[in-house]
């Protein structure tokens, strides 16, 4: 908080980050990210960890002693608590140590971008994958059992064709969002509203992969086009980092601290994302989230590491 300086990196995480419980008002949905999915940005892509970024904002009016108010999440995730944060005009910080989806909280603060210009792309995206040829052989058995043969050559033609045309422009990354938000709609198996995928679970009203690029990009563009006029203040800034020691923000800089840390209740943050993951080729399995994303996350169960991984007695001893 400000004025009181930052602890030392070993201290609690209780001491880093004093807590004021705030109880929400009846009818609340704190913790689910169910709502977020009719707000524009939020909906791009649904985190089964989130949590309701209209409480967040709440919390925030509440709680804003003056127009330079600044908010922290140390564990952000997909950004909810940023969004939040430039919707109630403040600044707002968030840290997240998950690769992928700390990949995704900064592409969906791309929003203020040229809405024209990632249109623009990804329509060209879309037509150059009409004429190519998809190839199936480097994806892993997950993917295979998640989408139809033909869904999924129609999805590799898409990725191949983004390929052709990524360059780490905001256009780009926006472009690449909007593949990778797509990936749940276009199965046919159980994947949609929970973290794991369920590959012998059927489900209906599967989009064709072309259409659901098409669709996704119109409200990409459109949500763009809404919140540049509807937001003026501050942009959030994501940090991709440590938050039990917040190493690149100084002591006593935040006002308000608003997350939802990771529990200790079997949750696994890594396999969140492994469908995505798998279909963009930066892990083959699940042993693969060890080394791409493990290694980053505070351990918040032992079933999530192979025995032998770590050090289990030089862990417990370390301050």
């Amino acid at each position: 908080m400000r004025g009181t300086g930052v602890p030392a990196e070993h201290d609690t995480q209780e001491s880093l980050f004093p807590m004021e419980q705030v109880q929400p008002k009846k009818g609340d949905a704190s913790s689910t990210f169910l709502d977020n999915m009719r707000l524009p940005v939020h909906r791009w892509f649904r985190y089964s960890a989130g949590f309701s970024a209209q409480w967040v904002e709440q919390v925030i009016k509440a709680h804003q002693h003056a127009s330079d108010t600044v908010v922290l999440d140390p564990f952000v995730g997909s950004g909810t608590t940023m969004l939040a944060a430039e919707s109630a005009g403040v600044q707002g910080y968030g840290i997240e140590a998950h690769p992928f989806v700390a990949r995704i909280a900064k592409a969906k603060l791309l929003y203020r971008s040229n809405p024209t210009s990632y249109l623009a792309l990804a329509t060209t995206i879309r037509k150059n994958a009409a004429s190519l040829r998809g190839n199936l052989d480097s994806y892993p058995l997950l993917i295979r059992k998640c989408f139809t043969d033909e869904s999924l050559q129609r999805l590799d033609r898409l990725r191949q064709s983004w390929e052709t045309c990524r360059d780490g422009s905001r256009a780009s990354e926006l472009a690449w969002l909007t593949l990778v938000s797509i990936l749940r709609t276009s199965s046919h198996v159980g994947t949609a509203p929970w973290q794991y995928v369920l590959p012998n679970k059927k489900k209906t009203g599967v989009l064709e992969p072309f259409q659901a690029f098409g669709l996704m990009a119109q409200t990409i563009a459109s949500d763009m086009r809404m919140m540049q006029r509807l937001i003026s203040g501050p942009p959030a800034s994501l940090i991709q980092s440590d938050a039990r020691s917040c190493p690149e923000l100084p002591d006593g800089f935040v006002d308000l601290v608003i997350t939802s840390p990771p529990y200790a209740n079997n949750y696994d943050y890594a396999d969140a994302t492994r469908l995505e993951m798998s279909f963009m080729g930066e892990v083959k399995g699940w042993g693969d989230l060890q080394d791409a994303v493990r290694r980053y996350l505070i351990r918040s169960c032992s079933q999530h590491l192979p025995d032998g991984a770590i050090q289990l007695d030089q862990i417990i001893s370390a301050e």
